[in-house]
């Protein structure tokens, strides 16, 4: 009855006007909510950690494994402890707590004073933890993608002129035109680009792309 509104607008249902899903940030193996609070719930300021989480962290334990085979102890336990630090930030509690686990075997290693079998069944765990994290979040971000295709077919749909021109070498195109449909047709492929990467500048290059769009209707 008395409860607060939920803060950047996610008491609204459905997608925000770039296509996200307000209300889809269910992720196995990652506590998304504590995620989102971490950023002071930036939805796509998290999408885009989620991506580089991925992108950064999915060969991470084959870096220790590679590490370890050949004695550099100090990078296996950097390799260990970044993947700790990441996978909190994300909200993957389990991994980072494997992965903490992990980091604290190394520095046994380190020390001459670790059990190898206990560190492969760590490595282990903590690899299939990280598997299951990153193939989760890759099929998330995929639907958010289709999401993000969605909002851009009704972006065009809604503003026809955004579609790219091709320039026919006429020479009723003034000088002016012609460079004006080229920049429209880049900045449609950065608009693109940016709702991919969920990337916030996506409104300052629609409003640009816009304008172009009028000056050389």
């Amino acid at each position: 009855k008395n409860k607060q509104p939920l803060k950047q607008g996610f008491d609204k249902p459905g997608f925000d006007k770039h296509g996200f899903d307000k209300h889809s940030f269910d992720i196995d193996g990652v506590d998304t909510e504590t995620g989102l609070k971490r950023l002071m719930g930036n939805q796509k300021s998290y999408l885009k950690l989620l991506a580089k989480f991925n992108e950064n962290q999915q060969g991470a334990i084959n870096s220790i494994r590679t590490a370890l085979e050949t004695k550099d102890v100090s990078t296996a336990e950097r390799h260990a402890h970044t993947l700790k630090g990441v996978s909190a930030s994300i909200g993957a509690h389990a991994l980072s707590q494997y992965a903490a686990k992990l980091e604290s075997g190394i520095k046994k290693d380190r020390a001459k004073g670790s059990d190898q079998i206990e560190l492969e069944v760590l490595l282990n765990k903590t690899q299939q933890t990280l598997q299951f994290v990153v193939k989760n979040i890759s099929q998330f971000l995929d639907a958010q993608l289709i999401s993000k295709a969605c909002a851009i077919d009704k972006i065009v749909d809604a503003n026809p002129t955004l579609l790219p021109i091709k320039q026919d070498g006429s020479e009723s195109n003034s000088s002016k035109q012609t460079q004006n449909i080229s920049t429209r047709n880049k900045l449609l492929q950065l608009m693109v680009l940016q709702l991919s990467q969920f990337d916030a500048e996506v409104d300052n290059t629609l409003d640009l792309l816009q304008k172009i769009s009028t000056d050389t209707d």
